[in-house]
């Protein structure tokens, strides 16, 4: 089973059809890489395996039976700590939501329950999503499982390291301003930050939610899509969702790029980039050009002139967290009171 872990998710599907594998038997899989290097990576706040082990018992029933509900049917997956989750603990990263278990899932959670998948865990976060880093004072750092002395970048970093590490197949993250992104580039994964309203945002634990997106994270592309299928919805009950049709996302991936136009910017204006990471991303942009894709150079440094996204940012972040800071300051990190003060100040 060993290699069964990293074969890609709609490999093992196709072999579950098969009869060639169960979900259990993908379930016992992932859960002996949690046994294995859950120490030292550090992915989960909760881990659920009794649970992960009873769905994967139900899934294999309903194969069984001639219930097939897709691509995700039986597949162990991750939930990032601040999609709320029925009878599951979800703490956003925090120690002030230490004893948080919700009564109802997050719309995200149902869906991948009405997809089949099974949960493995929830997983590690910076506190409330804030930091560009793992470090949460509660429940530890996440370790970068290419690398233990190294970090998963965040806030996705559970999910990131999880998928990694063979935990699990894929799950769904959440982005403000790169937290699907950077942990992704830093795990090797595939990560996607959807158009906003594409996935709702109901039961998921805010951060800035008027930038906040879910989306997927897996170890290929075509698992990425396949995961998208699965989390985009229109869903009424989202003043934030998107109503708009719902496209294939894994339909026309062996299409190529022949035409496509692609958007490329180097620099934003604010930060350096290093040499080695500069030359990856301008190899990339090589393969690209010479697979048929149009390389257009798009300045963005302007964009960024004179706007204060920070704000923003902090002015929601204490909307949605602001009333911690009267009534469990003690349960807050350091950093999480400044940022919850800057924007009682901004308000």
């Amino acid at each position: 089973m060993a290699d069964l872990i990293f074969e890609p998710m709609y490999v093992v599907a196709e072999r579950m059809r098969r009869g060639e594998v169960s979900a259990v038997e993908l379930t016992e899989a992932a859960l002996a890489q949690v046994d294995a290097w859950g120490d030292r990576i550090n992915p989960f706040v909760t881990l659920t395996a009794e649970l992960a082990r009873e769905m994967a018992r139900e899934r294999d029933a309903e194969l069984a039976s001639g219930t097939d509900r897709g691509p995700l049917h039986g597949v162990p997956v991750v939930l990032k700590d601040l999609l709320e989750t029925k009878g599951v603990r979800t703490t956003g990263g925090s120690k002030a939501l230490s004893d948080n278990v919700p009564e109802e899932d997050a719309t995200v959670v149902r869906l991948l329950r009405k997809a089949g998948a099974v949960f493995v865990g929830k997983t590690g976060m910076p506190e409330f999503a804030t930091e560009p880093t793992s470090v949460n004072e509660t429940f530890g750092a996440v370790h970068n499982p290419w690398n233990l002395a190294l970090d998963t970048s965040g806030s996705s970093s559970g999910t990131g390291a999880a998928v990694a590490a063979g935990m699990a197949w894929c799950g769904p993250g959440s982005d403000t301003g790169g937290s699907i992104r950077m942990p992704a580039a830093a795990c090797g994964l595939v990560g996607l930050k959807p158009t906003y309203g594409r996935v709702s945002l109901r039961g998921v634990l805010p951060l800035s939610a008027s930038r906040d997106h879910i989306g997927p994270m897996a170890r290929t592309v075509q698992d990425a899509a396949l995961l998208m299928n699965a989390l985009a919805w229109y869903d009424e009950a989202d003043i934030y969702s998107r109503d708009a049709p719902v496209e294939d996302y894994a339909a026309g991936l062996e299409g190529g790029v022949a035409g496509l136009r692609v958007g490329a910017f180097s620099n934003d204006g604010r930060e350096p980039i290093a040499p080695d990471i500069l030359a990856g991303f301008n190899a990339g942009l090589r393969a690209l050009e010479a697979a048929g894709a149009v390389i257009e150079p798009v300045d963005v440094a302007e964009f960024f002139t004179g706007l204060n996204t920070g704000v923003i940012y902090v002015a929601d972040v204490f909307a949605h967290h602001g009333h911690f800071l009267s009534e469990q300051p003690e349960n807050l990190s350091a950093e999480v009171r400044r940022t919850l003060e800057k924007g009682r100040d901004t308000s």
